[in-house]
């Protein structure tokens, strides 16, 4: 435009031609020669510059430098590819590195756009030349995230530099909500709040990342992000730099809201209130993750978390670094310096303890001894004990947590699996991996590449169970055939791609029931009940409700490309709604904001795999209903049973006694549906809703007893 008016706007234009001004008073620019609109985004866009083309001017006549959202380069084109998956935009410079800054900064998300590195960059950054982070975020309507997928593709950004202590939301981007993956970054990062080594602010997804950055802050300071949303993730991802802040400091993310799973720490950690190896306060959940860097602070400082929150839950992780808490009030643990969260394993792990590390401390800062599912050793990794009675076999490495059993020899060349307990006069067979609770049965020999249910085993003459549901006809070669035609029809897909949702169904134990849950399937629902093809064993989906939110936590399911939330108020008149898609496997929570207190909530997970872009339901929970606080009503906290394993003989029953157990005294549940029961494997043993178990062939599997907002127990049954 030669002249952009007081209201004018010009958008993401391209310019690649000359232009030439030659009038006396000529204001010429690239893409506008004069500009009236004082909005700072009111002219965005790209232009060529070389030698011959538009060569000594700038996007708007008579301003110089370009302002955000212009940028310039001597191509035809802002980058080269189309942006899409099979064509992404290539980024091989710092100053494309800068135009995308410059882009997003301006208002140009990028939703769903991809970009990958094709080199490493060098930012040379320094006092003068400092790195300005992509995305801006102020709280209000005016953020500007970066929302598309940036793919590192194994490259690493290094001289990253910024220092300035005013600022928030920093890091080499400031607010991501798309997905940064396969990336390395290096360098040195000093901000105020939110300040992080990958991203200041963190709400969508960061997988793969390396950073070697620096980082020190105030609030929310994190080797990879100063914050970690709650419906983000930070997976597979290692910090190797230092962190030093003072509220909410962390190794991987200052605070966590969301998922952080399969992460490192190796830098050391230094703060003052809420210091963690992995997050300095934790209302998410931590899973699978490891700190070997020593943590250093004041009041809740804590070798995994400083705090872990109300809703927070970390499971699996281990530390080996040594925890210092300074504080007069402080509390201090090896794996949490603090635990709010009730549930009695709601925080489990293994920590180093030795003369010189984690000396005197707990596993949870004062709370002695450590509850059940928390471990320590004087070793790097929990530690094999041997079994008195058991001779070692040459040629046999002992595997972490696994028990040898007197009277079995374990054979060379087969690993045992943790949790498994060998059988006397069963022989392994290699490569068959058992599963933890998994007892071998004499005369039973396992198949190759069938994976049994934990607690399950083989009934003689019976299917080899697959998966967790039992309750419904699995999938078998003999069905196949019938099963294709139906998937076909009732999908809508090729005979091609019925073939492949059926070889996946069959991999995976997958009865078609569940194959044919679609997003209409559930939105139909026109009762208080569950879904067809719906089990609690595979998901063990729950709830838990607070004064305006309500969080989903579900247990991880082996081969999903992600999971689909849905929910509404309670009532058979209430329609379910898609609340949220999770594009990753390894997420295991959602968080529902802006809830009206005092008010039930239903909920269905659903977790999918995508087949030639369609996606197919590989397990769906079954219906969980969860209550707001601020009324008479609350939530169960925990299911009482009469027994935990119970030995039956074929042929006869044996009745479970269950009840709910409430938060409060003053509490009541108001029940939308009474305990229910699920067998594992009804070839075994049945359950009927009332909790009575018959006994059907010898073996042994777990009936689930879980309450309507998901909270269980479990029952060992075998069956002699």
């Amino acid at each position: 435009a030669g002249n952009n008016e007081q209201s004018g706007r010009i958008e993401n234009v391209t310019d690649t031609g000359n232009v030439t001004g030659n009038g006396d008073n000529s204001t010429t620019g690239a893409i506008a020669g004069e500009n009236k609109n004082p909005d700072s985004d009111s002219v965005t866009g790209y232009y060529k510059q070389t030698d011959t083309v538009n060569k000594d001017l700038t996007g708007i006549g008579g301003v110089s430098p370009d302002p955000e959202g212009i940028t310039h380069g001597t191509g035809d084109t802002l980058f080269t590819g189309s942006g899409t998956v099979e064509d992404p935009y290539k980024i091989a410079t710092k100053e494309d590195l800068e135009k995308i800054r410059d882009l997003v900064n301006a208002g140009n998300s990028f939703e769903g756009t991809h970009f990958t590195l094709t080199a490493d960059i060098e930012l040379s950054g320094s006092e003068t030349s400092q790195w300005k982070p992509i995305g801006t975020y102020t709280g209000d309507t005016d953020n500007n995230p970066f929302a598309g997928i940036f793919d590192g593709n194994g490259h690493t950004i290094k001289g990253l530099y910024i220092n300035d202590v005013t600022a928030d939301n920093v890091g080499l981007f400031g607010y991501n909500t798309g997905t940064i993956k396969n990336l390395t970054v290096e360098g040195q990062v000093t901000g105020h709040d939110y300040v992080g080594g990958i991203a200041g602010r963190n709400e969508g997804e960061i997988i793969g990342c390396t950073s070697r950055v620096t980082v020190t802050g105030n609030s929310n300071v994190g080797g990879i992000a100063g914050s970690n949303g709650e419906n983000a993730s930070i997976i597979d991802s290692t910090n190797a730099g230092d962190v030093t802040g003072k509220d909410n400091t962390g190794g991987i993310a200052g605070s966590n809201e969301g998922n952080i799973s399969n992460s490192t720490n190796t830098g050391d950690v230094n703060g003052t209130n809420n210091t963690g190896g992995i997050a300095g306060s934790n209302e998410g959940n931590i899973s699978d993750s490891t700190n070997t860097g020593d943590v250093t602070g004041e009041d809740n400082t804590g070798g995994i978390t400083g705090s872990n929150e109300q809703n927070g839950t970390v499971e699996n992780c281990i530390n080996t670094g040594n925890v210092t808490g300074n504080g007069d009030n402080s509390t201090t643990g090896a794996i949490a310096g603090g635990n709010k969260n009730p549930d009695s394993d709601s925080v489990t792990g293994y920590y180093k303890q030795t003369d010189t590390v984690n000396k005197d401390l707990t596993g949870i800062g004062g709370v002695s001894p450590d509850p059940a599912g928390i471990t320590h050793g004087d070793s790097e990794t929990p530690d094999v004990t041997p079994t008195p009675g058991v001779t070692p076999t040459p040629g046999v490495t002992p595997t972490p947590g696994v028990t040898p059993t007197p009277g079995v020899t374990p054979t060379p060349g087969v690993t045992p699996t943790p949790g498994v307990t060998p059988t006397p006069g069963v022989t392994p067979t290699p490569d068959v991996t058992p599963t933890p609770e998994v007892t071998a049965t004499p005369d039973v020999s396992p198949t190759p590449d069938v994976t049994l249910t934990p607690g399950d085993t083989p009934a003689p003459g019976g299917t080899t169970p697959i998966g967790n549901v039992h309750d419904q006809s699995v999938n078998n070669p003999g069905t196949d055939s019938k099963n294709i035609a139906k998937i076909a029809s009732e999908l809508g897909v090729s005979k091609e791609t019925a073939e492949k949702i059926q070889a996946l169904a069959n991999e995976l134990g997958v009865p078609v029931d569940t194959l044919l849950v679609t997003d209409s399937s559930i939105f139909s629902l026109v009762s208080e009940g569950d879904v067809l093809g719906s089990s609690f064993a595979k998901l063990q989906a729950k709830g838990k409700g607070s004064n305006k939110s309500i969080k989903l936590t579900w247990k991880k399911v082996k081969g999903v490309d992600g999971y689909l939330v849905y929910g509404t108020k309670c009532g058979r008149k209430n329609k379910y709604k898609l609340l949220k898609t999770i594009q990753n496997g390894n997420t295991k929570t959602f968080k529902q904001k802006k809830q009206d207190k005092a008010t039930f909530y239903k909920y269905i997970v659903r977790a999918y795999k995508i087949v030639d872009g369609k996606k197919i339901s590989i397990a769906i929970s079954k219906t969980i209903h969860v209550v707001t606080n601020g009324g008479k009503y609350g939530d169960a906290a925990s299911v009482k049973i009469n027994k935990k394993k119970a030995v039956i003989k074929k042929g006869k029953s044996f009745t479970i006694k269950a009840s709910e157990v409430s938060k409060s005294k003053s509490k009541k549940i108001k029940r939308h549906r009474n305990i229910c029961y699920e067998s594992t494997n009804t070839k075994i043993a049945t359950v009927t809703k009332k909790g009575k178990i018959k006994a059907r062939a010898k073996g042994t599997c777990n009936i689930y007893v879980y309450a309507q907002n998901g909270i269980f127990k479990k029952v060992k049954v075998k069956v002699k």
